[in-house]
């Protein structure tokens, strides 16, 4: 992360790191309205944004700070769940 006294975590919580296997929801290219269910790999972790690779194409997510909400600095990714291992 650009500034480590973020953490990101998926919406159950769970911590999210680079190279983690993650699920997502994002709309189809042109059909606004339409999500869609995709896996990848999280490339990099920014301040409110991730970047996740799934096949060879990429996906910037937005986060949502939760500094006002918690007593920490977290970012939740409400579209995102994370796989464990690895």
């Amino acid at each position: 992360m650009t500034n480590s006294s973020y953490s990101a975590v998926d919406y159950t919580g769970a911590p999210l790191r680079v190279g983690q296997d993650v699920a997502f929801i994002a709309a189809r290219d042109g059909q606004a309205g339409r999500p869609r269910l995709y896996t990848g790999e999280i490339k990099l972790i920014g301040e409110y944004q991730i970047v996740v690779a799934s096949g060879e194409r990429f996906f910037t997510l937005e986060g949502q700070d939760m500094r006002a909400k918690v007593e920490e600095n977290v970012v939740i990714y409400w579209e995102v769940m994370g796989h464990p291992g690895a």
